[in-house]
Formats: C-alpha cells, structure tokens, sequence
C-alpha cells in the first residue's frame, strides 16, 4: 500500500539544488545580508528563500483548491536542472569545447531558456507584484484571491488545461528565443548568487527586449544570454572563459538584482562586499 505524499506548506522559489551549487556541504552556505550588512557563515539551505503556500491555489475561503499542484512540477523541473546542470560541469572544464561554435544542444538550449524564465517568474516580489498590477485594473470585479490564482497561472503556465492567452512566461520566453545562449567559466571560483538569482537588462527603459541576461549556474559556471547588438560580439552558441572585466561587470549585474541576499560557498573578499555596495548604490539612483 503506498503512503500518501505529505503536503508541502512551505515552499522554496530559489530551489535547494540549486543552491547546493554554492555549498561546500550540501547543507549550508556563506551569506551576505543586503539589509543589514550582515553575515551569516553558515546560512541552512533548507530555510533560505522560502514562503509559505507561495504556490497555492486559493478560493474565497482561503482554503486550497488543489494542494501543491504547482509545486510538485517545480519540483519535476528542479531534478530536470540538476541532471542538465551535471552535463554543462562536464563540458565546461573540457578545453577542446572553447573551438566549438555548438556547446549546448539544442535540446539543452530549450532547457536552459525555459528554466531561466521559470526562476525569473517563480519569485515572490514577481508574483506579487503582478498580484497588485492586476488587482488595481480589475478592481472589485474579481477578489484577491482570484486575481492571485490568474497570476500564478500567468507565471507558471505548466499545465495545458490551466493555460491562457497573453501569458507572462510565454512573452518572457519569447524576449529571448533568438538570444545568443554561452557558457562562462571563472577560474577563480568566485561567483556568487542571491534571492533572485536572474539579472537582466533592456537597452532602454520600457523596450520589449532583453539585452543581456546573466545566471550564475555554480561558483565557477555561469550562463549569459546577449541579445540586441551584443549578438554581434558573441558567438551564438559557444563557451569562454571570463575575462577581469566581464567578471566584474558579471558580479554587479547579479548584486544589482538581489532582492536582499547574497549567497555563496565561501566567505566574500572585502573587494566583493565593496563591488556589491557599489552597485546596491546604483541600484538607488
């Protein structure tokens, strides 16, 4: 006789495989706190980037509809993650692969493109942010909790029989469909990673095109996307190693993004915690 699976009622929107990649014990890692400049040696992976019913489908009542239906395929596409994540380790370290002008599949292309705009959707501050937008143009016409229910269903269009038209996951996903996808590799191991862990730019304010769009993937692997004119200084397909100043322009465009914090397998050099409050400050301008 099977056991019924248990319910979740916490739920994480940075996955723990994920940030497994920036531990040394698969248990904890280093963290910066933004807010309170503050440090925290061994921040536990279980309890880091986590709501409760984040996911939730709600009717008026506040009870669930169908309990952690969204969060039990987040967690299908998070093992998918770390099976594609074990093949981009292996060939990033092979020194033959910098010649290649075809380092990801295309099967793995598809791959890293879809579960990048799901990390980018999947946050808190997205999912309630587009609660609130959605919620002052309908008004009183539908109630919170429906309005939400729209939202996550907009965000995470998983299933086919809950899809709808005009979607935010599809419009994201079709903003970098043409993107030239590339692998980094820093040597010194240096990268680091935050609550929201997706950092993108539009070449100006209000364009329907990213630019360029960063995801540390480990402490040493990276993925960037270049769109718009960027396309024509990289390859469309193609892994490099980091250069002093792309790694520096990586790490801001990463700490710029952070919601609050900052995550990683060691502790942060003071130049990092600098560059960091460097950018936070641009962040305010």
């Amino acid at each position: 006789m099977s056991r019924k699976k248990q319910q979740t009622n916490i739920e994480h929107y940075v996955p723990r495989v994920y940030l497994k990649g920036f531990s040394d014990n698969n248990k904890s890692v280093y963290a910066y706190s933004l807010k309170d400049d503050k440090e925290i040696l061994n921040c536990s992976i279980e309890t880091a980037c986590q709501e409760r019913w984040l996911y939730e489908f709600k009717n008026d009542d506040d009870k669930l509809i169908v309990a952690n239906l969204l969060e039990d395929i987040l967690a299908k596409v998070e093992t998918l993650f770390s099976k594609y994540r074990d093949i981009l380790i292996k060939k990033a370290y092979q020194t033959e692969n910098l010649k290649t002008k075809c380092f990801f599949t295309t099967e793995e292309k598809a791959f890293w493109k879809v579960y990048i705009v799901i990390q980018m959707l999947r946050t808190p501050s997205i999912i309630n942010g587009l609660t609130d937008r959605i919620k002052n143009q309908v008004g009183e016409e539908f109630t919170t909790n429906e309005v939400r229910n729209y939202t996550l269903i907009s965000v995470l269009p998983i299933l086919k029989e809950l899809r709808i038209e005009n979607n935010a996951f599809s419009f994201l996903l079709g903003l970098i469909s043409q993107d030239h996808i590339c692998a980094f590799v820093d040597n010194s191991h240096g990268l680091f990673t935050t609550d929201n862990p997706i950092a993108c730019d539009s070449p100006k304010q209000g364009s329907n095109e990213i630019e360029l769009l960063y995801f540390p993937v480990t402490t040493d692997i990276a993925i960037i996307l270049f769109g718009g004119e960027l396309k024509k200084e990289y390859g469309r397909n193609r892994l490099y190693y980091f250069n002093s100043q792309q790694l520096l322009k990586f790490k801001q465009g990463i700490a710029f993004t952070a919601q609050n914090m900052i995550y990683s397998k060691c502790k942060l050099s003071k130049d990092d915690i600098q560059l960091i409050k460097n950018a936070r400050e641009s962040n305010k301008v």
